[in-house]
C-alpha cells in the first residue's frame, strides 16, 4: 500500500462531494422550514436556543455552557421526539462531515492518481501497523452511516471511489476487497 498506493477516480470522488453539497444544502433548507428561520447549524449556543427555549424539546445533558448538542444527545432527542428539525440537522452534520473527509482524502492524492499512506511499522504493539496519513480503509464505516443517511441521493457507498489494482491480505489477517480499477 505504500508504494502502490490506492487509485483514486477522482470524477467519482467530484461527483460525489457535488451530491454531498447538494444534500448538506437541501437538509439546511428543511431545517430552516422546520424552525421558520435561519440559524447556524454549527453553532451549539444557536442551537441550544432553538431546540430547548423556541420548540421547548426535552432538555439534554447539563454542561457549563447550557445543554450538550453532540451528536449522541441529539440522536437520542431525536428518537424521543422524532421533530422534523433534528431529522435535517443530522443529516446536515452527517453529509458534512462525510464530505470533509472525501476533501480530504481528496488532497492527499498524488500525481499519479493515487493514495500512498505510510505506516508507522515499528510504533503499533499489536499485529498492524497503523497509517499516519490519511487512507480510505481509515474511513468506511463513517462513511457508510453518512451515506445510509443520505441515501436518497446515493446509490453507492462513499468507498467507490478508492480502487486498489488488487484484493490484499492485510497483515492482521482480514481480507480487504475493493472494485478493481484499471491502473
Amino acid at each position: 500500500m505504500e508504494t502502490a498506493g490506492i487509485a483514486i477516480d477522482l470524477p467519482r470522488m467530484d461527483e460525489q462531494i457535488a451530491d454531498l453539497a447538494k444534500v448538506i444544502d437541501n437538509a439546511q433548507e428543511l431545517a430552516f422550514a422546520a424552525i421558520g428561520h435561519e440559524v447556524n447549524l454549527g453553532s451549539p449556543k444557536q442551537l441550544q436556543t432553538v431546540l430547548f427555549d423556541e420548540l421547548e424539546l426535552p432538555k439534554t445533558k447539563k454542561i457549563k455552557s447550557g445543554y450538550t448538542t453532540d451528536a449522541a444527545s441529539l440522536k437520542n432527542l431525536l428518537e424521543k421526539t422524532g421533530h422534523e428539525f433534528l431529522v435535517q440537522l443530522m443529516a446536515h452534520r452527517e453529509s458534512s462531515k462525510l464530505r470533509q473527509m472525501l476533501e480530504s482524502l481528496k488532497k492527499s492524492v498524488t500525481e499519479d492518481g493515487r493514495i500512498h499512506t505510510t505506516y508507522a511499522q515499528n510504533v503499533a504493539a499489536t499485529a498492524g501497523s497503523p497509517p499516519t496519513t490519511p487512507t480510505c480503509r481509515t474511513s468506511p464505516s463513517a462513511a457508510r452511516k453518512a451515506v445510509a443517511s443520505a441515501a436518497s441521493l446515493w446509490s453507492a457507498t462513499a468507498t467507490s471511489a478508492c480502487c486498489p489494482r488488487t484484493t490484499h491480505r492485510s497483515k492482521c489477517g482480514s481480507w480487504r476487497t475493493f472494485r478493481a480499477m484499471p491502473a
